[in-house]
């Protein structure tokens, strides 16, 4: 049965190409929103795992670090320090910046007192004190370029990568001083005092403390509209894939109707011919699955955040696509059981 069922494939090649390069787009599309949509996520992770820390002190009338504008005075966090406790005072704000390409550009500004955060350049080095900065691979400076930021020119002395949250958004680190004269009109404030080598924290009066998830939670919630519709467009785009493998099945079944009616007529049985059908469903959706995975990983580093198909991903692809292919075949299924073996002489 597998012989015939990839004859007939070879005799209905145009067919069956048309179907795999229809459903292969179906299904590139659906595998690139899957990694946007896990992009948003992660950025989110990977931002908040950046600053390491063990507990976040905000206002505690705010929702968190970084969806609010209400800062805490720095001093704060002294008796926490006094305590043992490494309290690190983080500046986080929007603002637009220009000096990148023709235009300017939003970005994400963390200021941090020099040594306070652990970066895992990819050029240059650290930012040692005001007037230095470093930013995102995303942002497109490189190292000695000259930005300008609330009016103030600052160069660009390292680079990183990943550090980019607000879907891509890129992130600048620079000097708490610098953040604070922006935002804060040089007042000793901060949008959190991040608490380190403390996991049980009692939060001083007017403040509060937040874990990891809370924070992460916190972060991904501005995006959570754009979340869930990017989540409903992948579940559509599984239908209409669906549709168009089931909708080539159709069609394989009426054109074999006589063929099957010979089939029944000289003894093989309806499960033989129903694994048939069943099985160039499943070739058509993987060889589809296939297409799309090497379509996905070309049109991956086109878009303007990052985002990674990865292996995993490819092989649940494929799962899936396989089971899409049964699935769709069905409606062929039920036709063949009541085709009648003397059309075959008729």
């Amino acid at each position: 049965m597998l012989l015939i069922t990839l004859r007939d494939m070879q005799w209905r090649a145009r067919r069956v190409l048309l179907g795999v390069a229809a459903t292969a787009v179906v299904f590139a599309m659906t595998l690139l929103l899957g990694a946007i949509h896990q992009a948003f996520l992660d950025e989110s992770v990977r931002t908040v795992d950046l600053v390491d820390a063990d507990a976040w002190l905000v206002d505690a009338g705010v929702a968190g670090p970084f969806t609010s504008n209400s800062p805490v005075p720095v001093a704060l966090g002294d008796p926490l320090a006094a305590a043992g406790a490494e309290v690190v005072p983080v500046a986080i704000v929007r603002q637009v910046v220009e000096g990148v390409g023709d235009g300017f550009v939003d970005v994400n500004l963390m200021g941090v007192r020099p040594g306070d955060l652990d970066l895992d350049l990819t050029d240059g080095r650290a930012s040692r004190g005001s007037g230095e900065l470093v930013a995102d691979e995303s942002l497109g400076a490189g190292v000695g370029d000259t930005l300008t930021l609330a009016g103030r020119t600052m160069t660009v002395v390292g680079t990183v990568h990943g550090l980019t949250y607000y879907g891509g958004a890129p992130g600048v680190v620079l000097d708490l001083a610098a953040v604070q004269h922006m935002a804060f009109d040089g007042a000793e404030l901060a949008t959190t005092l991040v608490v380190r080598g403390d996991t049980d924290v009692t939060a001083p009066d007017g403040l509060r403390a937040m874990g990891d998830d809370a924070v992460v939670s916190d972060l991904e919630r501005p995006l959570s509209t754009a979340i869930g519709t990017v989540g409903i467009l992948s579940v559509l785009l599984w239908i209409v894939a669906a549709g168009i493998v089931g909708f080539t099945s159709y069609l394989s079944g009426l054109d074999r109707l006589r063929d099957f009616a010979v089939f029944k007529a000289v003894g093989v049985t309806d499960r033989v011919l129903a694994v048939g059908l069943v099985l160039q469903a499943v070739l058509v959706s993987v060889l589809a699955a296939v297409v799309a995975i090497g379509l996905a990983l070309v049109f991956a580093p086109v878009f303007p955040m990052q985002i990674a198909v990865g292996a995993p991903d490819a092989l649940r692809l494929i799962g899936i696509a396989a089971v899409i292919g049964a699935v769709a075949s069905l409606t062929s299924v039920q036709r063949l059981r009541r085709i009648d073996p003397a059309l075959a002489f008729g």
